[in-house]
Parts: C-alpha cells; sequence; structure tokens
C-alpha cells in the first residue's frame, strides 16, 4: 500500500515523467535472447564495461534510460549468464544511430544502439548476474497474462 500511495505523490508532484527503453534486439541473434552477442565483463578497477549493439529499439532516442539485455560471462557461474544493466542517455561509449526511416508505424521512434566500451558502477546491475534469461521469460509471460486477461474481459 505504502509502494503505490509514493507513486501517486510521486505522479502528482509535477516532476516530468521518465522514458525507458527497452534494448533486446541484436543483427546476427534477432529476439533469440540465448544467441545475444552484447556483454558485460569487469574491468582492472572493479567497474563494468558493456560493449556490443542493439537494433530495432524502440524510442531509444528519446528515453532517459536504456535497459540492456547482455551476457555475462565473467559475473556469474554461467558461461552463458544473462544480465539487464540500465545506460543512462549520457553514458559516454552510448551511440544512438539516426532513427531508421520506416514505411509504417510512425508513432515511435525505433533506432540502432553500438555500446562502446561504456564503464558502468556495479549497481547498475538490474537483478542476479546470470539469471536475466529467466528474469526476461518471467517479464514475458506477466504480459502474455495480460493480454489474455484483456481478451477474456471483451
Amino acid at each position: 500500500m505504502l509502494r503505490r500511495n509514493k507513486r501517486i505523490a510521486i505522479n502528482r508532484s509535477g516532476e516530468k515523467r521518465k522514458l525507458v527503453s527497452f534494448a533486446l534486439t541484436e543483427p546476427s541473434a534477432g529476439s533469440d535472447v540465448a544467441n545475444i552477442k552484447s556483454f558485460v565483463k569487469r574491468n582492472a578497477e572493479g567497474k563494468l564495461v558493456l560493449n556490443g549493439s542493439k537494433i530495432w529499439i524502440t524510442n531509444a532516442a528519446i528515453a532517459d534510460t536504456i535497459i540492456v539485455f547482455a551476457k555475462c560471462p565473467d559475473l556469474c557461474k554461467i558461461p552463458e549468464g544473462i544480465v539487464f544493466v540500465y545506460l543512462k542517455k549520457e553514458d559516454k561509449g552510448l551511440i544512438i544511430h539516426n532513427p531508421y526511416l520506416k514505411m509504417g508505424i510512425k508513432g515511435s521512434i525505433t533506432s540502432e544502439l553500438f555500446f562502446d566500451n561504456i564503464e558502468l558502477p556495479y549497481d547498475r546491475i538490474i537483478g542476479i548476474p546470470g539469471n536475466g534469461l529467466r528474469q526476461f521469460n518471467a517479464l514475458v509471460s506477466a504480459g502474455r497474462l495480460g493480454v489474455l486477461g484483456s481478451y477474456r474481459s471483451l
């Protein structure tokens, strides 16, 4: 109850709302999550370093925050482990390519992203390193249940 009231208070306070973009699709893997190539590694100073690219990312050019799905081979025990990290649009090394010129679906801006040695503090990880695929499946399943529920109410 407290969390809900806090959210309402923030939204009514007149603060600017933030736009978040979700970066999953890659040139060589499409939306096949298990075969993504973008990766996060830890450097000598203990910071995270993100490298890779994403395509067809909705609203990335205008988002304040971008949530990125990347492999994390040296952050977890599973070599294929995946992690969510978030970027701020001012992060050095984040390159947002010009938006695609689309024939349709012009209600959103779609761009390509490049990650060139983006250094991130460890607290930019969302969830547990290596559990990203499990988190993603839970997220997608919840969305599917929401769609199913909306059809049921028709």
